[in-house]
């Protein structure tokens, strides 16, 4: 086996866990995911002489593994918000703290609300335009820098953060509609 092959083996045993995190939620379930990673491995192989090695091999990775979910996804035809439509999100500046440092970890109803608005949070980021799931999974969820971001998606730094902020804020208002709907039921 060549060196090459060694260096994506390696790399993908050591970035699998969060490679598989961003193709569930980017394909939205675990047989997917499953098979970007596969597909991941085999592009990354196959297609090895392309890397420029101007980036980490794991950010390369991430790029091929988002454009097969992606690809699948188009493939599937699958309906998604508008983009345009987040152009029209009011920004809010504020942000809420919670009053109430309590340990609820062993309250099994607060367990069972967490678990519940952890769902509502999956769901709302399967919402999300592609372009702008992919930028918060990386960002957010996977803690990518923004450049690390910008390149595994060729982008420019300022675009990932115009991506991320309207991510956040489409996500912000949905929790805010599941949020007042739970307060309404009380």
């Amino acid at each position: 086996m060549s060196d090459a092959h060694e260096k994506i083996k390696l790399t993908l045993e050591q970035e699998k866990e969060k490679m598989f995190r961003i193709a569930w939620k980017m394909c939205g379930n675990q047989d997917e995911a499953e098979e970007v990673l596969q597909e991941t491995a085999l592009k990354a192989l196959k297609n090895w002489k392309q890397f420029r090695g101007d980036s980490q091999v794991s950010t390369w990775l991430y790029r091929i593994a988002s454009n097969t979910c992606l690809s699948k996804k188009r493939k599937k035809s699958v309906i998604s918000v508008d983009p345009s439509v987040l152009e029209e999100v009011v920004h809010e500046t504020g942000s809420r703290a919670m009053a109430n440092d309590a340990d609820w970890s062993k309250d099994p109803l607060a367990r069972t609300l967490n678990d519940e608005l952890r769902q509502v949070l999956d769901n709302a980021i399967l919402k999300l335009p592609d372009s702008y799931r992919l930028v918060f999974i990386l960002r957010d969820i996977e803690g990518l820098s923004g450049e690390e971001t910008a390149k595994s998606l060729d982008l420019s730094v300022t675009n990932i953060k115009v991506r991320l902020h309207r991510a956040r804020v489409f996500l912000r208002n949905e929790l805010d509609d599941y949020i007042r709907s739970e307060r309404g039921r009380k």
